[in-house]
């Protein structure tokens, strides 16, 4: 079957632009529902397909909150041949070798949320034998709201026969500004706590190395720990300070948490939404697309809402991209070169079975009789992925449309484009920019025909900071000068000799 793909109405439900007659044409297919929240992938499930299906429906969430919901609302419908199941639940059978019933009970598997193969992969090296299996079944319907890198690489491997797809719409957030350091970070988090609303931060990193307490924390994370009167934490149980400040069971509930503020990491991106009218604020570290989009889509009422972006200098991405391509792409590349299961093994090993070092990349094949480890097909795309949006911010450079800035360039095109955006957009590293430039104008201006000697010439190069292509520091008029008629500064350097000893001085003229 030809991939079909169907773009859908953001603004209406699924059960409106979907019919009866149309689900009854899924079977032996594989489905995608690529739709942001709040338009009612679950209810279309649970209205029609469970209606249409002859048999039993499979329905796999990714957490245990998400299926007792679910449970709820099959009860309320009355619907009785739908059976709601965890991923880890079919991961034990699946090692137990259990699954040939599963295979003649069930017409429809629903995978929920189904970005879960991707992101519980750094830590769960099961998911890669639940994904080979459900995609080996006949009839799978696949739902994210939030599952772009699965769904891409869904596309690129022919493993889709209908798309449904929908634009998230960031057509009521007000302002997204783009952070462009720590110091803007916190700045933003100062102005909130200064404020009545709430705030959900979410980090990328907590410690720059070693554990909590032993080492560096990150800007953020030292923040929230002077802070913790007005904030909660929440992180996985598999992070390692979890039983040290992890708030996971009692920070949200109902979709509201008690304190100013909740610090989180990737934790809180499958499932769990906000629900907190006060939440106006979200911050997020991240770099790559899926969990950026699942982290701004956990508010589900965005009206009035403002985003908080991290956003990276050409440096730091190209470093990232380097460490991404060393860590992750190449180790791939060499590992394919391996011969035997042992060296496959050896090259692997952290413990039997446990690969947390390798970021899901491997994972051990339990129908293999050597137990041999392969490739985690999805999660070598994910990283790669990653990797090609590293190089994309960093080419989108100054030429961009949007923007001379890689990386903002990058977001903005989307938030306009597939987004809707109609807010404010605020660039803090533009408005640095803006307020040195006027710093530098009045110091220049303060200078203008004054002779300046050699200590005097000094301080001037430091505090315009002309910078060549490599970097290095220039500390001569003529790229000076090149500098300030680029930057619109009204203003030129004369290098002149004075004096019975010839002395070299500088003066700033201003141009008329």
């Amino acid at each position: 079957m030809l991939l079909r793909i169907i773009k859908l109405d953001d603004s209406k439900k699924l059960t409106e632009q979907i019919t009866e007659d149309e689900v009854k044409n899924w079977n032996d297919s594989k489905i995608v529902l690529d739709c942001p929240t709040g338009m009612g992938k679950t209810t279309l499930i649970n209205q029609f397909v469970a209606k249409v299906s002859e048999g039993r429906v499979l329905f796999l969430s990714s957490r245990t909150a998400l299926t007792e919901q679910q449970l709820k609302n099959l009860k309320n419908l009355g619907v009785t041949n739908m059976e709601v199941k965890t991923y880890q639940w079919l991961e034990n059978l699946i090692k137990q070798r259990k699954t040939d019933t599963i295979n003649k009970f069930y017409d429809f598997i629903v995978a929920d949320e189904c970005h879960y193969f991707t992101n519980d992969a750094t830590f769960n090296d099961s998911t890669a034998i639940s994904y080979k299996w459900i995609e080996e079944q006949p009839t799978v319907i696949y739902m994210s709201a939030t599952g772009e890198t699965i769904f891409k690489y869904m596309r690129d491997n022919n493993k889709v026969d209908l798309y449904y797809y929908a634009d998230h719409n960031y057509s009521e957030v007000a302002t997204i500004t783009f952070c462009h350091s720590d110091e803007h970070m916190i700045q933003c988090i100062e102005d909130v706590y200064n404020s009545d609303e709430k705030m959900i931060v979410f980090m990328d990193k907590l410690v720059r190395n070693g554990e909590l307490g032993t080492k560096i924390h990150t800007s953020l994370m030292q923040w929230f720990l002077e802070h913790k009167d007005d904030a909660h934490f929440i992180c996985s149980k598999h992070n390692k300070i979890y039983d040290k400040i992890n708030e996971f069971e009692t920070a949200i509930v109902d979709g509201h948490f008690k304190k100013q503020f909740l610090f989180t990491t990737q934790a809180l991106e499958v499932g769990i939404d906000i629900h907190d009218k006060d939440c106006k604020h979200i911050m997020v570290e991240m770099f790559d697309v899926d969990s950026v989009i699942q982290a701004l889509g956990r508010i589900r009422d965005k009206k009035n809402v403002h985003y908080y972006i991290r956003v990276y200098d050409k440096r730091t991405l190209h470093g990232k991209a380097m460490t991404l391509k060393n860590d992750k792409v190449n180790r791939v590349r060499e590992f394919r070169q391996l011969k035997t299961v042992d060296e496959r093994w050896n090259f692997c090993r952290n413990g039997k079975g446990n690969f947390d070092s390798n970021d899901g990349l491997f994972y051990v094949d339990i129908f293999d009789e050597k137990k041999d480890i392969k490739i985690n097909e999805l999660m070598e795309y994910k990283y790669n992925d990653i990797y090609r949006q590293y190089m994309s911010a960093i080419e989108s450079g100054e030429d961009g449309q949007y923007s001379k800035h890689p990386h903002v360039n990058r977001w903005m095109r989307d938030f306009i484009h597939v987004g809707n955006f109609k807010g404010q957009f605020i660039d803090m590293g533009l408005i640095d920019e803006e307020n040195g430039t006027n710093e530098i104008k009045d110091y220049l201006e303060k200078l203008v025909d004054i002779p300046l000697n050699k200590e005097q010439r000094q301080m001037l190069i430091e505090k315009l900071n002309v910078r060549g292509k490599n970097g290095e520091i220039r500390k001569t008029v003529k790229p000076i000068n090149e500098w300030l008629m680029k930057n619109k500064f009204n203003y030129v350097i004369e290098s002149k000799r004075v004096g019975k000893e010839r002395n070299t001085v500088w003066i700033i003229k201003e141009l008329d």
